[in-house]
């Protein structure tokens, strides 16, 4: 997509709830759960940017092959895939479905998920098969904490270039 090595184009985080109360939304919080994002009605997600105008549909067809079938597989994986709400498939546009970016989010979608008009706090469908579209300026993204950045996934290791970027994107 034309991001060179130190340069940050994503980032974990969390959006499609309500804003977290005294301090930063976080991972799943007994001691403190006004802050906790699943609590708070997000879902984990992904944000990109930098994205070349030319190269967003080709970005959202990867997005849309990867939600619209079961994931993997992998060896040592957990025993029960991450479910629930805070897991559904999303995403977030200027302006949601009214984005001037939904056409190339319709042709990459080719047909395959049901795209819907994201309220806030949204369900997991079952089957999987609906895509909840957020207007991003309502449901802003929150970065998630610095140990969900840049960290090898379930079954796959990254090389260290990779792990270097979390020192890089503290002081971003």
């Amino acid at each position: 997509m034309g991001r060179t090595g130190a340069s940050i184009t994503a980032r974990a985080g969390y959006a499609g709830g309500k804003p977290p109360k005294n301090g930063p939304l976080c991972y799943q919080n007994l001691e403190n759960p006004q802050r906790d994002h699943a609590v708070l009605g997000h879902a984990e997600v992904v944000a990109v940017s930098a994205v070349p105008a030319d190269k967003l549909r080709e970005v959202a067809q990867v997005f849309f092959d990867a939600v619209s079938s079961p994931p993997p597989e992998v060896p040592g994986d957990q025993p029960e895939p991450e479910q629930g709400p805070e897991y559904r498939p999303m995403l977030g546009l200027p302006g949601g479905k009214d984005s001037p970016f939904l056409k190339e989010i319709q042709a990459a979608n080719n047909g395959r998920m049901q795209l819907a008009q994201g309220q806030g706090s949204d369900p997991l469908i079952a089957g999987n098969k609906v895509v909840w579209i957020y207007d991003s300026d309502i449901f802003p993204f929150f970065r998630a904490e610095l140990y969900h950045q840049f960290h090898d996934d379930v079954g796959a290791r990254y090389p260290a270039d990779y792990h270097k970027l979390k020192a890089l994107s503290v002081s971003k």
